[in-house]
């Protein structure tokens, strides 16, 4: 079952994936991962990785959960 936490991070990246008006092939393209993957990170059925953003300053992963001062926040 997941954990509200990761639904939350799912929404922002889903979010964040429409208002760049991306795919989730283009997405998942761009942080090197199948796009079923994606889609569970996107409904919190798998957990995004905190070891993965570091890797991430360029795309949709990062821009979603980092805010601008560059700390992580997630707001529950």
């Amino acid at each position: 079952m997941p954990r509200r936490e990761d639904i939350h991070v799912g929404q922002r990246i889903r979010q964040r994936r429409w208002i760049l008006n991306l795919t989730q092939q283009q997405v998942a393209a761009q942080i090197g991962v199948q796009f079923q993957q994606l889609q569970k990170y996107e409904t919190g059925m798998n957990r995004v990785s905190a070891s993965r953003m570091p890797d991430s300053n360029r795309d949709v992963l990062h821009r979603a959960v980092v805010g601008v001062s560059g700390h992580v926040r997630l707001l529950l």
